[in-house]
């Protein structure tokens, strides 16, 4: 039985970096859901090209004791030049993303958000966020990307963007979301990710989170982020016994089998 889903990581990255990462997923039953994201993107090609890939990882790293799933999107960070000139979405990515979105493995879209105060990143967040009004199944869901830097700001201005898209919260997790911004996020009451990584979320700020209820429990789901090497954050956390067990749980399995409706 999986003990742990990890919500959010880039297996795509780690396999490269560390090709002995699945086993380490393997032997301690975590399972995975990759998020989009390719530093390589030249062109608009390279985003159809990137998400064929990531299906193949996934689908190569998968057994049937631990599946791994995927999502598809343009991270703030990998707009293309020819991206930027267009600000807004060619028909080719949009067949791309019906195309994936159709297979069992793609669980949606994801990441996509902001980075900066950027405009040409707000445009290709909105015409996502558009193209997902129209075309998106009920049951995939959306994965928000919240910076390191300026956090509150950008995630202020992404939580009023998506303010004007009320049909799609319920679909919506909001990620690497950290104690100075939970209120913040509460004002739209969706899903939330926390990261457990150096530089990010600690154990003790989830302890916290859980303690002095500043977000609903059955709304948190935790992850590593893990990409150029695994989070030993996430990995303790599962191991320890900082919070109760049906509490720890719910954040690290039972809450993502729930918002992603996946048969583990």
């Amino acid at each position: 039985m999986i003990v742990a889903v990890d919500s959010h990581m880039h297996g795509d990255i780690l396999i490269q970096k560390d090709k002995n990462f699945p086993t380490l997923y393997y032997e301690k039953k975590i399972s995975g859901i990759i998020w989009s994201y390719n530093e390589e993107i030249k062109k608009i090609e390279d985003y159809i090209d990137y998400w064929n890939f990531l299906k193949n990882v996934t689908y190569k790293i998968s057994n049937n004791s631990c599946p791994f799933f995927y999502k598809i999107g343009i991270h703030p960070r990998t707009i293309c030049e020819e991206l930027k000139e267009k600000r807004s979405f060619p028909d080719k990515i949009k067949k791309a993303l019906e195309q994936h979105l159709k297979d069992k493995r793609c669980l949606g879209i994801g990441e996509i958000g902001l980075e900066t105060e950027d405009k040409t990143e707000e445009e290709i967040f909105i015409s996502h966020l558009k193209w997902c009004e129209n075309y998106l199944p009920y049951d995939k869901r959306i994965g928000i990307h919240t910076p390191r830097k300026n956090k509150k700001a950008i995630t202020k201005k992404i939580i009023d963007i998506l303010s004007n898209f009320k049909s799609l919260l319920f679909q919506v997790i909001i990620d690497h979301v950290e104690l100075n911004t939970i209120d913040l996020v509460k004002e739209l009451n969706t899903y939330i990710g926390m990261t457990l990584q150096i530089g990010k979320s600690k154990g003790s700020d989830i302890k916290k989170l859980v303690s002095d209820d500043l977000y609903p429990v059955d709304k948190i789901l935790l992850n590593s982020d893990s990409a150029r090497e695994i989070s030993t954050p996430y990995i303790d956390f599962i191991k320890n016994d900082l919070l109760e067990k049906n509490i720890k749980e719910k954040l690290i399995k039972e809450n993502a089998i729930q918002f992603y409706d996946i048969k583990i």
